[in-house]
């Protein structure tokens, strides 16, 4: 079986032992041009965050074994903020070894990075695909260079052509989209980069993996598609807690070590009120970290966290002022709206007030703002 996302970030040098220099060369260059941010990074700090042991019923799921056996095929991961989808998109099967013919791309839509847009993930993939090429002729590269004005100008084809022509080495290439909800230029975009992804599927055998939180614009992209939804689930979120219980701070390992009650109360207590998020738990084991004496930790273990909110509020707000103005505006109303009424509102009431205008006597209906986009330029604070 395929080491799901095996990506071998290995200097150029250690790939190449077949290249000539000027080919060498002209790859260099390309791999310049199409690689504009290392995912690396983001790769390693995303495993080493993972608590060994965790992800065995994702690995086990018929619908991914399924999704990692078959090419052309499309899996979407929605889950909550806090879910653990990044670090599940990288786990690999176990007893897996790398294995010849397959190449594995990893782009992470982080909105705080200005530069990351549609041409720049798109280019990456190509890109990293072409990294993991250990032979390739100077003619090929030289077709790939004559792709590149096309590719900056967003011609589809150009994308589609150039992937053929990296990915044709490879008998099977995957590629993993984490965090599209945090794609920052608008559904447009995001629905165009999707749909030149699928693209890819009709000139090789790929294999396309993409997480999120659930947003209904998002979702809609993939109603067809195959579906994992993404928790915490009881057991992983016990061996991260168990672990924190060994290996964290001096003070509550103190507090806890010869009381295997106190341990099993915070595991208990813990694991119920994490609702499965790994972020939430880990918050939690934060607050009880602290604690001086085993009477506040008792009470804070009564007063956990119970909400992420004010850390994503946060990041949400930060994506709304990045839309564009008629999105982000609409996003202001909606928000200003919500919080200034007297009561929880319904979509249809919400979609009602938005239409209306100051000097209004009836209501338009041509007003009216669809359900999915009142949602989506939110930015899942709705």
């Amino acid at each position: 079986m395929f080491p799901y996302n095996t990506i071998t970030f290995l200097p150029f040098s250690q790939k190449r032992q077949k290249l000539t220099e000027a080919t060498e060369e002209l790859r260099d260059h390309l791999l310049e041009k199409l690689c504009q941010y290392d995912f690396s990074i983001t790769q390693q700090d995303m495993l080493a965050a993972r608590q060994v042991g965790t992800g065995g019923w994702f690995l086990r799921d018929e619908r991914f074994e399924c999704w990692l056996t078959r090419a052309r095929t499309v899996l979407f991961c929605p889950g909550i903020p806090g879910a653990g989808k990044s670090v599940l998109a990288l786990i690999k099967p176990p007893n897996s070894q790398p294995g010849a013919g397959y190449a594995v791309a990893f782009v992470y839509c982080n909105y705080k990075e200005l530069g990351l847009n549609l041409l720049t993930l798109l280019g990456n993939i190509i890109g990293q695909i072409l990294s993991q090429v250990s032979d390739i002729q100077q003619i090929a590269l030289n077709k790939l260079e004559r792709f590149l004005p096309l590719m900056r100008a967003g011609q589809e084809e150009a994308y589609k052509s150039a992937f053929r022509s990296v990915s044709e080495c490879f008998s099977r290439t995957f590629i993993i989209v984490d965090a599209l909800d945090e794609f920052s230029e608008g559904d447009t975009d995001r629905e165009r980069f999707i749909r030149i992804l699928r693209s890819f599927c009709s000139v090789a055998d790929v294999s396309i993996l993409v997480t999120s939180r659930p947003i209904a614009a998002i979702e809609a992209l993939f109603e067809n598609d195959t579906r994992i939804e993404i928790s915490a689930s009881e057991a992983d979120l016990a061996a991260f807690i168990k672990e924190r219980l060994s290996n964290s701070s001096r003070r509550l390992q103190r507090l806890t070590k010869d009381n295997e009650t106190l341990q099993e109360q915070i595991l208990q207590k813990v694991t119920k009120s994490a609702k499965g998020m790994f972020l939430l738990a880990k918050l939690q084991m934060d607050s009880l970290s602290n604690k001086h004496n085993i009477k506040d930790l008792r009470l804070a273990l009564e007063n956990l966290p119970q909400k992420l909110d004010g850390i994503y509020n946060v990041e949400a707000l930060a994506r709304i002022h990045r839309q564009e103005e008629d999105d982000r505006d609409l996003a202001i109303s909606i928000l200003s709206w919500m919080t200034f009424a007297l009561r929880p509102l319904q979509i249809s009431e919400l979609q009602y007030a938005l239409a209306l205008s100051p000097g209004d006597r009836e209501l338009d209906r041509e007003a009216l703002i669809d359900e999915t986009d009142l949602i989506s330029v939110c930015a899942g604070l709705i």
